[in-house]
């Protein structure tokens, strides 16, 4: 069917809307430069700014500004492409540069004036330009299309790819068609082409001379003959189908199914604009002569003082049966909106005060609580009933009718009734003021007061809602939901009543705000909760609920809501009342956006200095552990509304959890060494989390612990403690070497000079018998003391050799030393525990005392028991030497002891030089037992 528009051209200016664009950025905000040439939103997510003075990319926070010294071949930035491989094209006024995600490099076409880039399915690469023709970059070849080519002008200013057809390039003399074979096709038109825009089927396109066309049935539609729609600077179709159009004076264009001027009365930033944006997010992106101005196409609609409202303070909201809107102001009267316009209700309707707080209708008519009293409007005119006096008498709050013969009248002390035409107190115990009240669809009336709620039925009387927490609680506002709940909005949170018991969301439930002066309900069943920080929005209120706000940054003419003044009209439409005039939010026009934002990690600094983002992408990247004071930014991407985004983030290595904020930094200092991972992810009001973005790094260990210097450490250890013990060793084996020696030397020369000695004696003897007897006894002397010489050598020599220095060794040697005397007596020795004695060694000391000490006590045994047996033994009893000499002599009083004799005597000592005891015990005709304790 042929496409017809009609013209319909109602200026927003003669409809006293105002219609907020949602943001205005310059280069007060960190835009390079407010006169903005092109815009383009990536497959990140950013928003690309081209302006006079380099591009700027945007995050929803903040600007990150390119220019020459960034790698562009031009400050001038007149166009921004990116193709499927997701390479950032800049065309400039001296020709391309190219992004590779890092950096910016010239692409080439220098002396060019480049206005628009595209790309086709095959992956050609299309630069129109100013004073060039076109240019086609199809691998290593280059097609180039000007006047001497088949181009009717070399002035190329705008390329859209439409699928099907190829590449329509549109110059100011035409629009031409380049096909898959790289060919000029066809001519569409002769027009003066200055931008186009292809969505969903249709190319429309902004000419010079012949307005907005748009192309169908195949064939050209003038859209309309507006003079102010013949020079067109841009083109762009959201995807709802809804037109916009930049002019060089007269703002945007805006049509939705009648045509709107968007310009400076409205917000926009400057009347002169030259690009336009559908952002992936259903935002609208205008660039103009004076910044940036972000519009979210018709969701909120606001009327204030600019717009026609002579008060722009909205006390209360009410609709008619008749569909009318109706609204109170402080100081400003009554207003009514019809026909998107904000009217007097009747000029002249004889209210004594003009500040109306709340509005109700019964018995079709309206009646209004002001300060000075309650009126009813009766023929255009207003009727007082209850008159008060502001400083004397309780105010009137709010109205409710029960049934048709009754009206409930809220007052600041109680209630009163209105019933044929006679006011009456309803109780008189209840004295407290009235905040609001709400009528049941049951017939039950609800009333929230300063301290709890009251409900009141005809047939029941006066009952309160019993909750220790609802009655210390300032009730602002009540609402019954479609679905049957009652909702109380009160200082302290949203209490639910289901009927049967009471259940409350407040601040750790997920509310923003706990102050709740107004409720209502939307087509959808949503809930809007007002505070003096905006409207909350609830989907459902299972605990933990998740609401969305509405605030400045939406639209609103101010965060205060007065109390009650929300209103959801037959239309769906939400009527909010602020401080600074009356919005209307259109929820059918909202995005409720369910998916989440891409979240992605913006920079690392340490210590303040940013870490190159291709250091962050290598799988190396390290910190010292003298350096790891370190500054994470992350950005869940939303142009819309970033101030709602919420992260979630952990330190795997560090964190025991993840930790929620509205926050995109965080700051981590003196992290030990070992390798850590950061994760984020981020959710807009209404989405899941996201995918984790992560970054993966490791502190590098102080370099006391790290391998090299923990095997220099052993190493250095090992030797600290290894060469004394070796020199120790070294020493004593240096020492027993020179025992040896010794006791080698002893018996090599001293042993045989010593046995010389003692032959040479007996020999002299035999030589002179014929000497006197006196000779002969000296001789014999000297053989006795050399071979007493010799035993002791031998002693001394056993007792030096560190072959022998175990108590095994002791007691072989003690029954070697005296085993010709015992075989020639007939006396045995026993041994006992040898085999068990082998491993134990003893200092040459103890040896040499022990050895003396039972030499000694055999010695006397031989001499004065006339035993027939001695027992020598020795054993180990909790880490004691023990050794017992037994013998079955004659035995002696061992109470009595020689007064001559020393022999006992040095035994002992012998035992205490070593820290050993001795003990003798003897009986007559029982032997004798010597014992010695010691240490082992």
């Amino acid at each position: 069917m042929r496409y017809i528009i009609l013209l319909i051209m109602f200026w927003v200016l003669g409809c006293q809307a105002q219609i907020l664009l949602h943001k205005n950025l310059t280069s007060r905000d960190g835009l390079a430069q407010s006169h903005i040439f092109s815009l383009l939103n990536d497959e990140q997510g950013y928003l690309w700014v081209g302006t006079y003075d380099g591009v700027s990319r945007w995050d929803g926070n903040e600007f990150k500004n390119f220019n020459i010294i960034n790698g562009l071949t031009s400050s001038l930035v007149i166009s921004l492409f990116q193709t499927r491989d997701g390479r950032l094209f800049i065309g400039s006024d001296d020709g391309a540069s190219v992004s590779n995600g890092h950096s910016f490099r010239a692409y080439g076409l220098r002396d060019c004036f480049i206005n628009s880039i595209c790309e086709d399915e095959q992956g050609n690469l299309f630069f129109a330009t100013r004073n060039q023709g076109l240019w086609i970059h199809s691998g290593s070849d280059t097609v180039h299309f000007d006047k001497t080519r088949g181009l009717k002008s070399n002035c190329v200013n705008s390329l859209v790819y439409v699928p099907g057809w190829g590449v329509v390039a549109g110059t100011d003399s035409g629009a031409w068609v380049i096909g898959s074979s790289l060919t000029l096709e066809r001519k569409l038109n002769n027009a003066d082409v200055t931008s186009m825009d292809y969505r969903a089927g249709t190319l429309s396109m902004g000419t010079n001379d012949q307005g907005l066309l748009r192309y169908e049935d195949e064939s050209w539609q003038r859209m309309c003959d507006e003079p102010r729609l013949q020079k067109i600077r841009d083109v762009s179709i959201d995807d709802r189908g809804e037109f916009y159009i930049a002019t060089m004076s007269g703002g945007v264009m805006h049509y939705d199914g009648q045509w709107r001027s968007l310009n400076t009365h409205n917000g926009l930033a400057h009347d002169a604009v030259f690009a336009l944006l559908a952002g992936k997010d259903g935002n609208m992106f205008f660039g103009t002569a004076g910044g940036l101005s972000i519009f979210q196409p018709a969701r909120m609609e606001s009327f204030c003082k600019n717009s026609g409202l002579e008060k722009d303070y909205i006390l209360s909201l009410y609709q008619r049966k008749n569909k009318d809107i109706v609204f109170g102001t402080f100081g400003g009267g009554l207003y009514t909106f019809q026909n998107s316009h904000c009217r007097p209700y009747l000029p002249n309707i004889g209210l004594e005060s003009q500040s109306i707080f709340h509005i109700y209708e019964w018995q079709e008519t309206l009646w209004l609580c002001t300060l000075r009293g309650l009126y009813r409007l009766v023929n255009g005119r207003a009727e007082l009933l209850i008159s008060i006096n502001p400083s004397a008498d309780p105010g009137i709050t709010c109205l409710a009718g029960i049934g048709s013969d009754s009206l409930l009248i809220g007052t600041e002390k109680g209630f009163l009734i209105y019933s044929a035409g006679q006011i009456s107190p309803l109780d008189p115990q209840h004295q407290m003021a009235v905040n609001t009240l709400e009528k049941g669809r049951d017939g039950t009336i609800y009333a929230g007061l300063e301290k709890g709620v009251l409900c009141y039925r005809k047939d029941k009387g006066v009952e309160f809602l019993q909750d220790s927490l609802l009655n210390q609680s300032n009730v602002q506002a009540i609402h019954q939901h479609s679905s049957g709940p009652v909702f109380f909005g009160t200082d302290r949170g949203l209490c639910v009543w289901n009927g049967h018991a009471l259940e409350w969301i407040q601040h750790d439930d997920g509310l923003v705000h706990t102050f709740i002066n107004g409720i209502c309900e939307d087509a959808k069943g949503r809930l809007y909760l007002t505070s003096y920080h905006g409207v909350q929005i609830l989907i459902s209120w299972g605990i933990p609920v998740r609401p969305r706000v509405l605030d400045v940054y939406d639209g609103l003419p101010s965060n205060e809501v007065n109390a009650n003044a929300i209103l959801c009209d037959a239309g769906g439409d939400i009527w909010i009342g602020t401080i600074n005039g009356l919005s209307r939010y259109r929820p059918v026009r909202d995005r409720f956006v369910r998916s989440a934002p891409k979240a992605i990690i913006q920079s690392v600094s340490v210590f303040d200095k940013e870490v190159d983002t291709r250091e962050l992408e290598s799988a190396d990247f390290s910190l010292e552990y003298r350096n790891n004071y370190m500054r994470i930014t992350y950005l869940g991407l939303c142009l819309g509304c970033p101030e709602s985004i919420q992260y979630r983030v952990r330190l795997f290595g560090s964190d025991k959890g993840w930790y929620e904020t509205g926050e995109n930094h965080i700051t981590y200092a003196n992290l030990l060494d070992g390798v850590y991972t950061f994760k984020v992810q981020a959710r807009s009001e209404w989405s899941d989390w996201s995918e984790p973005v992560t970054l993966s790094f490791w502190v590098v260990p102080p370099f006391w612990k790290t391998w090299w210097f923990l095997v220099v450490l052993v190493f250095g250890t090992v030797t600290i403690i290894g060469v004394p013990i070796y020199l120790r060793m070294r020493s004593l084996l240096v020492v027993e070497r020179l025992r040896g020696k010794i006791a080698a030397d002893l018996h090599d020369n001293i042993g045989a000079g010593l046995t010389e000695i003692s032959i040479l004696s007996e020999v002299t003897g035999k030589l002179y018998p014929q000497d006197s007897h006196r000779a002969q006894e000296h001789l014999k002397r000297i053989s006795d003391s050399a071979r007493h010489l010799i035993d002791t050598m031998s002693d001394t020599v056993w007792l030096v050799s560190p072959k022998r220095d175990t108590l095994y060794d002791l007691m072989l040697r003690l029954r070697d030393y005296y085993a010709d005397i015992l075989s020639a007596s007939g006396i045995i020795l026993k041994l006992e525990n040898l085999e068990l004695l082998k491993n134990m060694h003893l200092p040459m000391e103890h040896r040499q005392q022990l050895y003396l000490l039972f030499k000694e006590a055999i010695h006397n045994s031989l001499k004065h028991s006339h035993c027939r047996t001695i027992t020598l033994k020795a054993l180990v009893k909790r880490k004691r030497l023990v050794m017992i000499l037994d013998d079955d002599g004659t035995g002696f009083d061992s109470f009595i002891r020689d007064p001559q004799g020393n022999g006992l005597t040095n035994m002992e000592k012998r035992a205490e030089s070593i820290g050993g005891s001795l003990s003798v015990t003897s009986q007559a005709e029982k032997g004798t037992r010597i014992e010695f304790v010691g240490g082992s």
